[in-house]
């Protein structure tokens, strides 16, 4: 124990009794008093932000149980169609949003929002709203842009006659999240995902991930393969693509060249992944006007009209049951899915070489950009 004397305690008696209170007066008020700048913040304690959140309006979240199992199982089914996802989906209950509404956040950022009925149906009609009257709350699915109302389930029978498509709730927003997610899934791959993916590769084909570990950065591979996930370019094959990108470092560091290599050699798989039950490709062909994109940039006149001419035609040959796929010239491909990508997000843009030559190719009617 130290024998210095104590300063306080004489200049207290000094003061006198008064003091004293003053002084415990005085602590107290200070331990009230905010510290300047804000809380010391707890970093052993800090929780991270979870990668997939759902937010959900006070009423949806209480029921929304069956809703929220369907939604639940939606990384899952994109793992197997990409192979990569994340892990799960967290849920949370947000009082500051409309009461059935809910907001799809990666990294606490919303990506998109939505509005469900937890007991009732949404029965679909086109994207103009042309379809027989159907008495219910109107609604536009934000997947598809199609006009539709919700109504109960003793209604859904009638709505098919009348040639709605009825989805169930759960359903309608596990479309809706399924979509969002697919579209930034790209965000999702960091550096840290990386090396995990070229951990599981290296376990099937150790001699492919060394040598491409060899010629490449971690983060360019982690580059090429954002870009391949952007467009929902598949690594279920990963070490395939592992492969194919080692072939291509030999000649180019590039990754926006590095990344078109790869989709060249993937046309089997990019194709099967958009062919309809039929085995038909339906395409719409660029036509003669693709030199005009050449030296385009987003924003461009050329590009706002070639834009709303598409997104007319999408929606007819939606309605019709089509998802056609935009055809471009390999050189111009890359710089065409740029332009457009802002304005029609899930329009996947194509080279002849990115088509399996077993796929037959037929353009939609009336679908042809002239």
């Amino acid at each position: 124990m130290s024998n210095r004397p104590s300063l306080a305690l004489p200049m207290l008696l000094a003061l006198g009794v008064g003091a004293l209170v003053g002084a415990s007066a005085a602590a107290t008020q200070r331990d009230k008093l905010p510290t300047i700048g804000g809380p010391r913040p707890i970093l052993e304690g800090a929780q991270p932000l979870p990668d997939v959140e759902i937010a959900m309006g006070p009423e949806l979240a209480q029921a929304a149980g069956r809703v929220r199992d369907t939604v639940a199982q939606v990384p899952k089914a994109i793992r197997t169609a990409l192979g990569f996802a994340p892990s799960h989906i967290a849920f949370k209950e947000d009082i500051d949003l409309a009461p059935l509404g809910y907001t799809l956040r990666l990294r606490g950022l919303a990506v998109g929002a939505g509005l469900i009925h937890p007991d009732k149906q949404l029965a679909l009609g086109t994207v103009d709203g042309s379809r027989g009257d159907l008495p219910g709350e109107p609604a536009v699915e934000p997947v598809s842009g199609r006009h539709g109302v919700w109504i109960s389930e003793q209604d859904a029978g009638q709505a098919v006659l009348l040639g709605y498509d009825v989805l169930d709730s759960g359903f309608a927003m596990a479309l809706h999240v399924d979509t969002l997610l697919r579209r930034h899934l790209h965000e999702l791959l960091t550096r840290e995902e990386a090396y995990r993916l070229l951990d599981r590769a290296r376990q099937v084909a150790p001699k492919t991930v060394d040598e491409l570990v060899g010629r490449l950065e971690v983060g360019l591979v982690q580059q090429v393969l954002k870009n391949l996930l952007r467009e929902q370019v598949g690594l279920r094959d990963l070490s395939g693509v592992l492969e194919f990108l080692a072939d291509a470092a030999r000649t180019t560091q590039d990754p926006a060249q590095l990344t078109e290599a790869v989709r060249g050699t993937l046309a089997r798989q990019i194709s099967a992944a958009l062919v309809g039950e039929s085995g038909v490709l339906t395409v719409i062909p660029l036509g003669p006007r693709w030199e005009q994109l050449r030296n385009a940039k987003p924003g461009d006149a050329v590009v706002r009209e070639m834009v709303g001419e598409l997104r007319r035609q999408l929606n007819a040959a939606r309605d019709l049951g089509h998802g056609p796929v935009l055809m471009a010239p390999a050189d111009l491909r890359a710089h065409v899915r740029r332009l457009f990508e802002r304005d029609l997000p899930d329009l996947p843009v194509l080279s002849e070489q990115e088509i399996d030559p077993a796929v037959r190719l037929e353009p939609v009617p009336g679908l042809v950009v002239t």
